[in-house]
């Protein structure tokens, strides 16, 4: 996922939580995508680009398959083949396991929120 630009000048130690950061949040969104409907990746691609949320729109193809290969190995996701079209596409579901997680995430997410936005109007 492309970095927010910030300065030229960041400490390495900035990128990478930028970077975890972004790549956390990019799994749950993959989750909750699966939450709403089995999907193929490239159908998940369109759907992200058509969003008005920069942070979806900046997830790559690369990405989604990096994300969905990790949730599978996890045990978060499942895959199966799907013919008919002119070539074979892997359809994804959440897990049983999966299912669980993405509410989990939901919550922790909404409480960070809360958290940061209290966080920057007492401190910044």
């Amino acid at each position: 996922m492309p970095r927010a630009k910030y300065s030229d000048m960041e400490p390495e130690e900035f990128r990478m939580i930028d970077d975890n950061l972004r790549k956390g949040i990019a799994n749950v969104i993959v989750l909750k995508q699966l939450q709403r409907d089995k999907t193929y990746p490239y159908a998940m691609l369109k759907k992200f680009r058509q969003s008005k949320h920069r942070i979806m729109q900046d997830i790559t193809k690369s990405d989604i398959y990096n994300i969905l290969n990790s949730l599978e190995k996890e045990g978060f996701v499942k895959s199966r083949v799907v013919s008919g079209g002119p070539r074979p596409q892997r359809s994804y579901t959440l897990t049983k396991k999966g299912r669980r997680v993405v509410l989990r995430a939901g919550r922790i997410l909404r409480d960070m929120i809360t958290s940061m936005r209290a966080l920057v109007l007492s401190e910044f």
